[in-house]
């Protein structure tokens, strides 16, 4: 059976669903959480993982079931493993930072490729006690990369499905200058996704382009490789 007809066709119930989700999102959302220059991302983010827990749809498309979710992050992590493994990365014996954990997906993911040095810096410790639990040796930070100066020096940097939930520029920038200083010289910084048009989409969504990107880290790092990732492409950045 195919991703699209595991979506299906919408039921009254789906169609209800859908709807009380654009309210949220575009009324009740930006009521809660909006802010002069954003939203409160610590909060919000603290909320939708104590409603979701560990399903993908935490971190995933909402409107989607946990199993398109599923096949969504597999095939990202396929992606993922190519592009890496054409810049030379080398996870098992690299000191690693992850940035925006969500559910745990892709730090299982390095725990699988053999990581064992490894730092988790999220906005919000919601989930903190169950990563412990499952990563013993792993050390979990709760900062927002946007805000607080990271002290750490390591050989990767891992940044997915984050870009898109910074939606005021000034702290993009503040957060991709922190998190790519973090880096040993030589080290990478693999982000994404970065799209072809920016825009700002919803409180809590704004799509940058690999320009915006580029220009950000142009002083700190040269950019390796490109592949297409989801909706957009996953980048790989060199220290300088």
């Amino acid at each position: 059976m195919t991703r699209s007809s595991r979506i299906g066709r919408p039921s009254v119930a789906n169609a209800l669903a859908t709807t009380r989700r654009l309210l949220s999102k575009t009324v009740l959302g930006p009521l809660r959480y909006g802010q002069r220059d954003g939203y409160d991302i610590e909060r919000y983010w603290r909320d939708r993982l104590h409603r979701y827990g560990r399903s993908l749809v935490a971190s995933g498309h909402e409107g989607r079931s946990e199993e398109v979710n599923q096949d969504e992050y597999a095939e990202a992590s396929a992606t993922l493993t190519d592009i890496c493994r054409s810049a030379d990365i080398n996870f098992s014996s690299a000191r690693v930072l992850e940035v925006g954990l969500g559910v745990g997906f892709y730090t299982r993911y390095l725990a699988d490729l053999g990581v064992s040095d490894y730092i988790g810096v999220d906005v919000t410790d919601a989930l903190f006690p169950e990563f412990e639990a499952e990563w013993p040796n792993f050390r979990f930070v709760k900062a927002d990369i946007t805000a607080d100066a990271l002290d750490e020096q390591c050989d990767v940097a891992l940044m997915i499905d984050v870009l898109q939930h910074i939606v005021n520029r000034d702290r993009l920038t503040f957060g991709l200058h922190n998190v790519v200083k973090s880096l040993r010289q030589g080290g990478r910084f693999v982000v994404g996704p970065v799209h072809s048009v920016t825009r700002r989409q919803l409180f809590y969504v704004h799509f940058w382009t690999r320009e915006e990107i580029i220009i950000r880290l142009r002083d700190y790092a040269v950019l390796l490789a490109a592949a297409p990732f989801r909706t957009g492409e996953v980048l790989v950045f060199e220290r300088s």
